[in-house]
Parts: structure tokens; C-alpha cells; sequence
């Protein structure tokens, strides 16, 4: 026969058992954890890369084809943010930066719908740079695997800056929970890494302390 558990009706109670599980190394309760998550003002190379992000992760995106860009704007990686290249346009050559080509993109896009182009055809014309939208539904357990791969400094800057604002955005509504979401360094103690960026020991390193603790 099975019943309710009216312990288990108390919060406290049951933060206090999951938190005791996971520090156990079970993992079953960090399954349990569901969190919605809404991003926006994300490129859509960050989306395409979140793409990857398969077990744990439901993800429903804002559409090009249906939706118009009437709020045109994306994403400036601050490696070109103030950088120029000389373009060939119409025969003539122009110094031309970042800001520039999206600009002539926006009135282009612009153009094909006022000229009755569909959204689904237009949006060929658009960047990766885009900005988009996503609704994402992860565990727990999926958005600890997320962290301590996009937290890491050697991942894309975007994904990283994501990343941390993920972790603290759960850590708001639950401190501990928020805890839990780490680059893989912080979560192993060592870099597994070969581009590691020295704020750990590598993992050579960290067997060799091992083993030396153990002869």
C-alpha cells in the first residue's frame, strides 16, 4: 500500500534529505530540482551552441520565420567591437566596422519586408550575431553539467557570461542549490583541460599529490 509521507510536507525537511543525498554523491535528488529559465538579448551562435546542451535541457526558441525583427539588435564580441576592414563595395573601398554591416543588414531586412518579403526569406539575409529568445526548462543535474563546462574562462565568452548568471540566479532563490553550479575545476579540484588556464592544478599535477600522499 503507499501512502504520503507528511514529513516530507515540510520544505526544510526536504532541502535538509537532498542536501544530505548530494553531498553523499547520490544524485536522484539533483533530477528532482526543475528550473524555468527565460533568456533573452542572446545571439544566436549562443543558442545554436546551447543546442548541444540535449540531456535534461527543453528548450522552445523564438522564431525567424514567423516572427518579424522589429526590434533589430545582436551581439558585439569586444574583439571587434572597435575594429575596421576595408570592404569592396561596388568597385570602391571602404574601412567598415562591425557596427556598420549590421546596419546595412537591418535596412536590407528592413527593405525585404516592406517590399513584401516573407519573414522566412529575410531572415537569410541575418547574422548569427541576432539577437533571440529562448524558454528553457533544465534539472538540476543538467544545469551543474552546464556549469561546470560554460563557467569554465576557457569557455565562448557569451556562453560563459550566461553561464554565471544562471548559477546566480538560482543562488537567489536557493543558496545552497546555487552553490552546486561550478566550473569543472572547482568541482574536481584540477584542471582537465590541455588549454587550462593555470587557475588549477592540471590533472598530471594532482595524481602526482596523490600518489606522493600515498608512498
Amino acid at each position: 500500500m503507499a501512502s504520503v509521507s507528511t514529513n516530507f510536507d515540510k520544505e526544510e525537511h526536504y532541502e535538509r534529505v537532498a542536501k544530505k543525498c548530494i553531498e553523499d554523491g547520490h544524485k536522484v535528488p539533483t533530477y528532482g530540482f526543475l528550473f524555468l529559465l527565460e533568456i533573452s538579448e542572446v545571439s544566436r551562435t549562443l543558442s545554436h551552441e546551447l543546442v548541444r546542451q540535449e540531456q535534461g535541457f527543453y528548450k522552445v526558441q523564438a522564431s525567424q520565420r514567423y516572427i518579424k525583427m522589429n526590434e533589430f539588435s545582436y551581439t558585439t564580441p569586444i574583439d571587434v567591437k572597435e575594429m575596421s576592414v576595408p570592404v569592396r563595395v561596388h568597385g570602391l573601398t571602404v574601412d567598415m566596422y562591425y557596427q556598420d554591416i549590421h546596419s546595412i543588414i537591418e535596412q536590407y531586412y528592413d527593405g525585404c519586408l516592406q517590399s513584401g518579403i516573407k519573414p522566412e526569406i529575410a531572415r537569410y539575409v541575418l547574422t548569427n550575431a541576432t539577437h533571440t529568445k529562448l524558454h528553457v526548462a533544465a534539472n538540476l543535474e543538467a544545469l551543474m553539467r552546464f556549469g561546470n563546462m560554460r563557467c569554465c574562462s576557457l569557455a565562448q565568452p557569451e556562453m560563459q557570461e550566461l553561464a554565471w548568471e544562471i548559477k546566480y540566479a538560482i543562488a537567489e532563490v536557493n543558496p545552497y542549490l546555487g552553490s552546486l553550479i561550478v566550473p569543472m575545476c572547482e568541482k574536481l579540484g584540477y584542471c582537465v583541460d590541455s588549454r587550462s588556464c593555470k587557475k588549477a592544478i592540471s590533472k598530471e599535477e594532482a595524481f602526482k599529490i596523490l600518489n606522493a600522499t600515498r608512498n
